[in-house]
């Protein structure tokens, strides 16, 4: 009987230790910022690297879904990060207003907690950390399982501090880009000190004063087909693809919020994952590593010209080739075998507004978010004779009310003054719905309605006091121009999602819907670690059950 108990027991150890090898040494999760699920089918023909390569040999998610009401940057960061919905992990939008209309975003900080580093010296006087992130993250669940025999690290990189913070939680690290300095930077919530191999990093390059965007296919090739024949009057700024970029003499900020648009963003911000790695990559078979590389600048262009622009299209073709050389990068570091890499986003996007009513689009519209902000205000004014304004702000299809205001009228009063707001905006043009805070947390929803995503995202004391539900290719906002993703649907919520890890998953395309909560359960399972807290997601079982012949 001991014999047998000591058989169990090896063959117990031999599986463990057997899991463990299979679990990938390195993760590198490559999240691109607005872009959508169709521009990798649309324009796969073209590619020619990383695209290529993760499309050709990789397990293909083409119905992956954000289930967001509103999308931006910080809350689909956070849920891939945590795998569950904003009203766990408390990241509601960029930014947010508490019951004093004080503005937060979502990575702000004390100086005393997170101070950020000035990368020529120094710290600045504010913070960024993961303190408003009220769960615990992917990150976090490797790093409080780097046992005595490994060392796990989990580092995210981005142009945006609000991207990687999301990403690193808070027991990874977060870098990003400083655009006062043009340097990358990170905070003390993350280190001590400003790390020696970054401050390396940011000495040996500098923004070119003067440059151009090269495309990289000739201004006739098919590959730019589908931009809409130069179409920029509806855009924000001049053409940039193919043109000389101008120093501003006069405003160096200026120059760097047009570097951050170009192609060349993101090839510095793939050297400086490649930095990392040459710094800091184990290759002991026990120890894991993710890192998560963020790209913004395909988010900045196509809010500015739209998904049909060239400025769009080249920057995929220019990631596409990045991406190439950056997996044979690893492949020369790391096993290919033992590296595993992984593409999504954080939100897809709509075309631009005007040019959809040009072609014949005709309920598509903007609402400008000021004028129903006067709108509701001269309505209570008027009926309840207030001399004060009532709704203050909006904020991603959130409205906010003075309720100090609210308080002077009793309480059957306050009710009906903000049922009256609510039914004049379910009246507007281009409004589904509304709901104030009270009804929408208390709304039940079948499976397939997508106002079940603006439940999910309310958080107390953050979320607007009454919250919108646009039509299809309806934007209120302030803009006049450009374009966003403010909306539910598949324009917005469809994005990539893929897995290449060279031996380990079958080449294959599925096409049943999946939700991005699904993402970090999945990577728990494959890296043998506690899925974070609140992820209840299943398990992507195409990549943990199945391997390729």
């Amino acid at each position: 009987m001991k014999k047998l108990s000591l058989i169990v027991s090896l063959l117990s150890v031999f599986m463990v230790c057997g899991s463990e090898q299979q679990a990938p040494t390195l993760t590198v999760i490559i999240i691109i910022d607005q872009c959508s699920a169709h521009y990798l089918q649309k324009l796969r023909p073209y590619f020619t690297g990383g695209f290529k390569t993760m499309l050709d040999k990789g397990t293909i998610y083409t119905n992956a879904f954000l289930p967001n009401g509103t999308l931006s940057t910080a809350p689909g960061h956070a849920m891939i990060a945590t795998g569950t919905y904003a009203n766990y992990h408390g990241i509601i939008n960029n930014n947010w207003y508490d019951a004093d209309l004080e503005k937060h975003t979502s990575d702000d900080d004390t100086v005393i907690n997170a101070a950020v580093f000035n990368p020529q010296g120094g710290q600045y006087n504010y913070g960024r950390s993961a303190r408003n992130m009220r769960i615990d993250t992917i990150a976090d669940q490797l790093m409080l399982h780097s046992y005595p025999h490994a060392n796990n690290t989990v580092y995210a990189l981005s142009f945006k501090s609000r991207a990687a913070i999301a990403l690193a939680g808070s027991l990874g690290k977060a870098v990003w880009f400083d655009n006062e300095s043009a340097k990358f930077t990170t905070s003390t919530a993350y280190f001590k000190h400003f790390p020696s191999w970054l401050d390396e990093f940011n000495k040996s390059y500098s923004i070119p004063e003067n440059g151009t965007w090269k495309t990289v296919y000739p201004d006739n090739h098919p590959a730019y087909q589908y931009d809409l024949s130069n179409d920029y009057q509806f855009s924000a700024d001049k053409p940039l693809a193919g043109k000389a970029l101008i120093n501003n003499e006069t405003n160096k900020k200026a120059e760097y919020t047009v570097f951050e648009r170009t192609p060349a963003s993101n090839k510095l911000l793939f050297s400086l994952a490649k930095k990392y790695l040459e710094s800091f990559q184990s290759t002991k078979i026990t120890d894991r590593t993710i890192l998560f590389i963020s790209l913004s600048s395909l988010d900045k262009v196509g809010h500015v010209y739209g998904p049909r622009s060239k400025e769009v299209i080249d920057t995929l073709y220019h990631i596409d080739q990045e991406l190439g050389d950056f997996i044979s990068f690893c492949s020369s570091k790391i096993a290919p075998e033992r590296t595993l890499f992984i593409l999504t986003a954080d939100h897809g996007t709509h075309p631009i507004i005007d040019q959809l009513n040009k072609q014949g689009i005709s309920f598509a519209r903007r609402v400008s978010a000021q004028k129903l902000i006067n709108e509701l205000n001269e309505l209570v004014q008027k009926k309840y004779d207030l001399s004060e304004k009532l709704v203050r702000t909006f904020e991603n299809s959130q409205l906010y009310l003075n309720t100090d205001l609210l308080k002077n009228f009793p309480r059957k009063v306050r009710n009906k003054i903000v049922r009256d707001l609510v039914s004049y905006i379910k009246k507007q043009p281009g409004v589904r719905n509304a709901w104030t805070y009270e009804e929408l947390s208390k709304s039940i929803f079948e499976p397939w309605n997508l106002d079940r995503y603006f439940k999910y995202q309310l958080y107390p004391e953050r979320s607007g006091h009454i919250i919108i539900c646009e039509q299809p290719y309806t934007e209120i906002d302030g803009h006049t121009n450009g374009t966003s993703h403010t909306s539910p649907y598949t324009s917005d919520t469809n994005v990539p999602l893929i897995f290449y890890q060279n031996g380990r998953f079958e080449t294959e395309r599925i096409d049943r819907t999946v939700y991005l909560t699904q993402l970090a359960p999945t990577i728990a399972s494959i890296l043998n670690v506690p899925r974070p807290s609140a992820a209840t997601a299943s398990v992507l079982k195409e990549v943990i059950s199945r391997k390729r012949a």
